[in-house]
């Protein structure tokens, strides 16, 4: 690439500088802008403001019209900044990922938002991220990944819906809906409490054992749910996955559109993940490591959404030559006693619920169906629990060699992750008493990698670790 190729910021990058501004200058502006029409007076303050505000915009368009992205001779540099300006040089083949997200409000306007990430910065944030005309965004992708992808794997709208739902979380559709709740009804004179009263009056006509709290806490604990698995949706909808011998494209969304591109070459490891939900299907999501790529908002580089296991790796070993590597694993022993070792955790859990739900009851025996609805809703977690501690006994190994594979469970979901050996950042062996005692060890295997993806396997025959340790990075311990 000899001749340099120049890009400029989309008008709309305006806002980037200004929307810290838009309750603290912007808006009282506007305000006394009003109040100088309808009632023909100003104060000093506003003039201030007004004042400011104008500086403000006046640095905004500078720093806009400064701005601009470069592509020459195998270099992407980035040039920004107003008083102190900044001028990144970044040799296009240390480029990890490029991600070019739109939505209507930006779309309207002919914009996209574009960001490169590269294996240095810090874990779940964008290391450069700007505002294109969405025409010189095709441009830009098209100068640094070359030709668009060729085949193309498009997923069934149940798997879609199924990745969202093991994608959702109550805490989710709590952080999101609560202050869009909060402000709708400001608009329409409705408070929060309003809408909780009414809540607490649904859950007293619900007829049940345990008390009004617990269904209405029930009614919330759905409601916000189902408002994350929508969010989740509308972000996964239309999701496919193009590919060609160099690169991988994940396009996806409904109101945001968002659209993934990285070389085959950044991917560091692969996890075929199985999530509660999923196993209840027997099917497996898989999603890929690559340095500085996802983090934020708990994305995820996910190239499968829901698929069988064998299906995945008769489809993609062929870009992902780790899968087809036959593993000689390294397993935990399958005895009575391994498994009781497996299922301490479990076990201790529900002593502990039991004797505090006790106790509860005894002191404060007013509230005893609330507390046992507590006690039931925690032992079916510990229940859950100790299930996948018995499948982790049955699957738990770890195979070192020129491809390290490692399975295990991560909280509740069983995992598989494969990676060259030379990726592998960390392997870290540890020994209680009772390992010592066995002769047994606890693996954790971590990717050198921005986004260092790890799985813990546990008590496997500590002979053997080393022995496959030394075979591998002629480490002797």
């Amino acid at each position: 690439m000899d001749k340099a190729a120049i890009f400029k910021a989309h008008p709309i990058y305006i806002y980037k500088m200004l929307k810290r501004f838009v309750f603290v200058l912007i808006l009282p502006v506007l305000k006394g802008a009003i109040q100088y029409i309808l009632y023909r007076r100003i104060s000093g303050v506003i003039l201030l403001e007004s004042i400011a505000l104008a500086a403000i915009i006046a640095l905004s368009v500078w720093r806009l019209l400064s701005f601009k992205v470069v592509l020459v001779s195998d270099n992407l540099i980035i040039e920004d900044g107003v008083i102190l300006r900044k001028r990144a040089v970044i040799p296009i083949e240390n480029i990890s990922s490029i991600a070019i997200t739109s939505h209507f409000v930006i779309g309207v306007f002919g914009a996209v938002n574009v960001s490169v990430n590269t294996e240095s910065g810090i874990y779940g944030r964008k290391d450069f991220s700007f505002k294109m005309y969405k025409r010189d965004a095709a441009v830009f992708e098209a100068m640094i990944y070359g030709s668009p992808s060729q085949v193309e794997i498009k997923f069934t709208p149940g798997k879609i819906a199924l990745l969202s739902a093991t994608a959702s979380a109550s805490l989710t559709g709590l952080i999101v809906g609560v202050p869009v709740i909060n402000r709708i009804g400001r608009l329409l004179n409705v408070g929060v409490d309003r809408i909780l009263s009414d809540i607490t009056e649904l859950s007293k006509s619900i007829k049940s054992y345990f008390p009004p709290i617990v269904n209405a806490i029930t009614i919330v604990f759905i409601a916000v749910y189902g408002l994350s698995f929508l969010i989740a949706l509308s972000r996964n909808m239309f999701f496919r996955t193009s590919t060609n011998s160099e690169k991988i494209e994940i396009k996806s969304g409904l109101y945001f559109k968002h659209k993934r591109i990285f070389k085959i070459s950044a991917v560091k490891d692969v996890c075929i993940d199985q999530t509660p939900l999923m196993r209840a299907f027997k099917i497996f999501t898989m999603r890929v490591g690559i340095g500085g790529y996802g983090g934020e908002n708990g994305e995820k580089s996910t190239i499968v959404p829901a698929m069988k296991k064998r299906k995945i790796k008769e489809i993609f070993s062929s870009l992902f030559p780790v899968l087809a590597e036959k593993p000689d694993y390294v397993y935990c022993k399958k005895d009575n006693l391994t498994r009781r070792r497996f299922l301490m955790l479990p076990n201790i859990y529900v002593l502990i619920i039991l004797g505090v739900t006790a106790l509860l009851i005894i002191f404060l025996p007013s509230f005893e169906r609330l507390f046992l609805f507590a006690a039931i809703v925690s032992l079916c977690f510990v229940s859950y629990y100790g299930y996948i501690s018995l499948i982790n006994q049955k699957i738990c190994g770890i195979s070192i060699g020129k491809t390290v594979v490692a399975k295990g469970v991560s909280r509740f979901t069983v995992r598989e992750m494969y990676t060259p050996a030379d990726n592998i950042g960390l392997i870290k062996i540890m020994r209680t008493p009772v390992d010592i005692a066995k002769n047994t060890c606890r693996v954790t295997v971590q990717v050198r990698s921005e986004s260092s993806d790890s799985v813990k396997v546990r008590f496997l025959p500590y002979d053997k670790i080393k022995e496959k340790i030394n075979e591998t990075y002629g480490i002797n311990l």
